[in-house]
């Protein structure tokens, strides 16, 4: 009898509930890769023109090994030795294999991990670079390679522009192509600041030590 009066249960909507959800989840996906494809597209058919222009407005990259050397007074005694020099100091034009290789690995190690793994743009190594920087909360590391350094150093001035960033990458790019992995550290390791007025690695051993990179152990 009082089976008769009991309240009736409504069906469970679970089922149905789970199933909303899975096409919603399906749905905000599809609009977020959508809507990312459209920024790709029109980021690309906007930036294209621009690089090919900044292409088009890269300086002159001929003669890379007297590139960006300026004179050096120097101020000699009567039996030829330096007894002090003005300006910037560069040093003898040293080959690959005249380099110590403790001194080459050293700088691939500080500076470009990836240096052989690459072909002039790290993306791993810019984005480790990032988080290190954001979690540092200042510039503890740089994400530029070694072939992004030489390019700058080289032909490109020191402004931080989007012009300055895109003509460095289109460089370093350019470098790889002409030139293998080892005439990129060689003439990186010539023509690299090394404090002290020096520019090179022997103009550093010299400043420092007193004789060439050649000796140095």
């Amino acid at each position: 009898m009082f089976g008769i009066f009991r309240k009736p249960i409504k069906p469970s909507k679970a089922k149905g509930t789970k199933k909303n959800n899975n096409t919603k989840s399906v749905t905000f996906f599809s609009k977020f890769l959508y809507g990312s494809l459209v920024i790709l597209v029109w980021g690309t058919i906007l930036l294209v023109p621009l690089v090919v222009y900044y292409a088009y407005d890269l300086p002159d990259i001929s003669n890379l090994e007297q590139n960006n050397t300026k004179s050096t007074i120097m101020v000699m005694a009567q039996n030829g030795d330096v007894i002090s020099t003005y300006g910037n100091v560069y040093g003898e034009w040293l080959d690959y294999q005249e380099i110590p290789i403790n001194h080459i690995e050293a700088v691939i190690a500080i500076e470009d991990k990836r240096f052989f793994d690459h072909r002039g743009l790290d993306l791993r190594g810019l984005a480790r670079a990032i988080v290190s920087n954001l979690i540092a909360g200042r510039m503890v590391e740089g994400g530029s390679t070694i072939s992004q350094q030489l390019a700058k150093n080289l032909y490109l001035s020191a402004e931080r522009t989007f012009k300055r960033k895109v003509q460095e990458l289109l460089l370093s790019f350019w470098l790889e192509m002409k030139l293998s992995k080892q005439e990129i550290l060689a003439v990186y390791l010539n023509r690299a600041y090394f404090g002290s007025g020096a520019y090179g690695i022997d103009a550093a051993s010299r400043t420092i030590f007193g004789h060439s990179a050649r000796n140095l152990t």
